[in-house]
């Protein structure tokens, strides 16, 4: 993104010269990198298109977490969106590190309180939780904290909590209905029932990369999330394959670097 670490030297948040990346000697991997542009958001500076092509041209791997993505990274690198390839974010195979543990009954909402003026109308959510009974709000970053004046319930702080515990939380979950990535990847991996709330393309990308654009909901379309609740939307065999895919990734970044 262009607005989380500003700067002129990359137009991104790895703050490195195009002089200082050409010395480096080590191979560099990209691995899982985020495209994360927001819809309407101000295109990048153009020094950021100057800045990939060095770094995709450079990079013995590079790779993004949404296969969808790829083609918004054409137009500012060109020919070499060949050398482009999709990584799986980490998060979304999960379950294949630690079982899940029975869940404990209750349904998780994840706001997304950051660029509010760049995702929609945060509040049309609201009627809707009010329906779901035992639900708790999870609250990934410190803006996400706002949400909790919008709306009166149960919430869980997991700004600073450990991995343990964040993992525990959600493995708690029955589903769990998200704006934030990770809210959506976590239960994703561990095969929890996933409702996917809308208003971030990389949300609808992850979405087409696992083969189910029907299990997300637009913001703007707030109610329909009623229409999915105690719909099991899961795919462990999609997660397998995504598994499987970073075991050929790794097993590609070793014979380059070999």
């Amino acid at each position: 993104m262009r607005d989380t670490w500003p700067n002129k030297t990359s137009g991104w948040q790895w703050n490195i010269s195009i002089e200082q990346l050409e010395r480096i000697k080590q191979p560099i991997v990209i691995f899982a990198v985020g495209w994360n542009r927001f819809r309407g958001q101000a295109d990048f500076e153009p020094e950021f298109a100057e800045h990939l092509k060095v770094l995709v041209d450079k990079a013995v791997f590079f790779s993004v977490r949404e296969k969808a993505s790829i083609p918004d990274l054409e137009p500012y690198i060109g020919a070499l969106i060949d050398k482009v390839c999709w990584q799986p974010c980490a998060a979304s195979m999960i379950g294949k590190f630690e079982p899940r543990r029975k869940g404990e009954g209750y349904t998780v909402f994840a706001p997304a309180m950051d660029r509010l003026d760049l995702r929609g109308d945060i509040k049309k959510i609201i009627p809707v939780l009010k329906q779901i009974p035992n639900l708790k709000i999870a609250l990934h970053i410190k803006p996400d904290r706002a949400f909790m004046d919008l709306y009166d319930g149960d919430y869980v702080d997991l700004t600073k909590q450990s991995v343990e515990n964040i993992l525990d939380f959600y493995q708690g979950a029955r589903q769990v209905i998200g704006m934030r990535s990770h809210s959506l990847l976590i239960p994703f991996g561990f095969g929890i029932s996933v409702i996917p709330l809308i208003s971030h393309d990389k949300i609808a990308n992850w979405l087409l990369d696992i083969g189910h654009p029907e299990w997300g909901v637009e913001l703007a379309d707030a109610e329909q999330v009623l229409d999915k609740l105690d719909i099991e939307q899961v795919d462990l065999p999609m997660r397998d394959a995504l598994w499987d895919l970073t075991l050929a990734n790794v097993a590609e970044i070793k014979r380059l670097i070999a």
